[in-house]
């Protein structure tokens, strides 16, 4: 119903307009894009000549930004600022900060870098430790964290970078809540039965996201793959199941050594900070002289491959049918970006705001993100399920990613809906697209950063990274100043290396990586002309 109406606004003959089935030989409209070549549309082999693409503007005019000058207030006790950040430098290294925002809740975040799963010395041991978090601990039971957990929210998570423990709580609990914290981070208890649990936990959750990997950290996975290599850390599953050889011992060495005090920072959000350090003081206190245990692989060397991986599934469990969950394949197409720690990643950062997505039936809610350029341009045009620009970030590289799905019958166009979208980008995005973004960037940001803990998170990676919190105003200044020319220039720089491609699904309905590489390149030189 969806693609007969959105046919009949465009005008455009389509096979979805009749009620009836067409005939085995009727010519679809989308016929030309049948072929696993991209020959089939020859437009795209010569993409960013003048008047290559014309974009509907109509639309978008009438959202132009009102109030220019419009001054935006920002209550630095909703987000903190440099100045309301109160910051000690404990004996043993820690560093502990924190913002009282005169609320009745509390968050406490404790956050270390270099703990994550690039740090892994054996496969998956910080995706088992992560589940073992908060199991039991030297002076806390299960009884007792289970009775705790009533009043105290507390919860680990772990990336390819930083191991995060936190929790939140009504402010005047904080007695209870640090050292509930560091026994459980300092002296957790690897118990035989707690190990057979999470292990069980982990393989179900693999299994579940089996059932239909398209839309799962699967896809992810591939992307990661393509782009750095099977052989090297960023490379490395985030599903996968943790090594046999695994003991209690294994556990408690890996612990005490990726969780070191020269790598941790502990923020608190609407606590007392002379009472907050003391606390800290008193409880993190580190094992001194622990040895480092060497990972499988070196985190310090990620050179990007720019290649392909791709995973053959072709059907879905019975479950997820009768959920009526459609079994898809997705296609992605992931560029070389910046690092957090350059600041070339702010324009990034902007354009995939611009460029925007969701999937075809809802945007986030009434409204949001119905004016980039991928629902504008080409969530009509394609009978996609979804797709989405996505810029994953970390330390020293990222990747940014253009990412389609469709059911079975459609996968055939979504490889043509990811490549039209990245050769006739430089076109279609204005300026107004660029004022849009940015505008919706940054409300983005302070939205985030008014829940406590996001707060707490973004004050602890900032002082882990940048040896300092840089502030709302930082990255809003430094998110206004962007441009069309430099949001021009991030993509003719993403355009510069190889790209990685990931197929989870009917990988042979999609084309081969050669003709990725082909319509790549003659957009790379098209671009290259274009901008300086």
């Amino acid at each position: 119903q969806q693609y007969r109406h959105i046919a009949s606004i465009s005008k455009k003959p389509s096979i979805l307009n009749s009620s009836t089935p067409p005939p085995k030989d009727a010519e679809s409209p989308f016929q030309h894009l049948k072929s696993k070549s991209f020959d089939a549309l020859p437009s795209l082999m010569n993409p960013v000549k003048e008047g290559f693409s014309e974009t509907n503007t109509s639309s978008a005019a009438s959202f132009q930004t009102q109030n220019d000058n419009f001054e935006k207030h920002i209550p630095v006790m909703h987000y903190g600022n440099q100045d309301s950040i109160s910051l000690t430098t404990l004996p043993n290294g820690i560093t502990v900060a924190s913002v009282d925002n005169h609320t009745n809740a509390g968050v406490v975040t404790v956050q270390f870098k270099r703990a994550g799963m690039m740090y892994d010395s054996f496969k998956g041991i910080s995706v088992l430790m992560n589940k073992l978090a908060f199991k039991a601990s030297r002076n806390y039971n299960h009884d007792q964290l289970q009775e705790l957990h009533d009043r105290i929210m507390y919860e680990s998570m772990v990336d390819y970078e930083n191991k995060d423990y936190s929790a939140t709580f009504v402010r005047y609990d904080l007695d209870e809540v640090i050292p509930l914290l560091a026994d459980n981070i300092l002296h957790p208890l690897f118990e035989e039965q707690d190990i057979a649990e999470s292990l069980s936990a982990i393989h179900q959750q693999i299994e579940e996201e089996l059932n239909n990997p398209a839309i799962s950290t699967v896809f992810n996975d591939q992307m990661l793959e393509a782009c750095f290599g099977k052989n090297q850390a960023l490379g490395q599953p985030t599903l996968t199941a943790p090594d046999t050889a695994i003991t209690s011992d294994h556990l408690y060495a890996y612990n005490r050594s990726v969780l070191r005090p020269e790598n941790c920072v502990i923020v608190g959000v609407g606590v007392d900070h002379q009472k907050f350090v003391q606390l800290c003081e008193k409880h993190f206190v580190f094992s001194e002289n622990v040895p480092l245990i060497e990972p499988q692989f070196n985190p310090d060397v990620c050179e990007w491959r720019g290649g392909d991986a791709r995973y053959e599934f072709t059907g879905t469990a019975l479950d997820f049918h009768r959920q009526n969950i459609p079994t898809l394949t997705s296609v992605g197409v992931g560029f070389k970006s910046a690092g957090y720690m350059d600041m070339k990643v702010i324009p990034a950062l902007v354009l995939e705001t611009i460029l925007g997505g969701g999937d075809s039936f809802s945007a986030g809610g009434p409204g949001k993100g119905l004016q980039t350029v991928i629902h504008k341009d080409m969530l009509p045009n394609y009978p996609l399920h979804g797709m989405v620009a996505n810029h994953q970030v970390f330390e020293k590289n990222g990747i940014f990613m253009i990412q389609a799905s469709s059911t079975q019958e459609y996968v055939s166009y979504v490889p043509y809906a990811i490549m039209e979208l990245i050769t006739s980008a430089i076109d279609r995005i204005k300026e107004e697209d660029v004022e849009r973004g940015k505008n919706r960037f940054q409300s983005l940001i302070l939205t985030q950063l008014e829940h406590p803990r996001s707060l707490a998170q973004s004050i602890a990676g900032d002082l882990l990274y940048y040896g300092k919190y840089r502030g709302v105003e930082f990255m809003r200044n430094h998110v206004s100043e962007v441009t069309l020319q430099d949001v021009q220039r991030t993509w003719k720089d993403l355009l510069a290396h190889p790209a990685g491609t990931a197929v989870v699904g009917l990988v042979n309905e999609v084309p081969p990586r050669q003709e990725f590489d082909r319509v790549l390149e003659a957009t790379r030189q098209g671009v290259n002309q274009r901008v300086k």
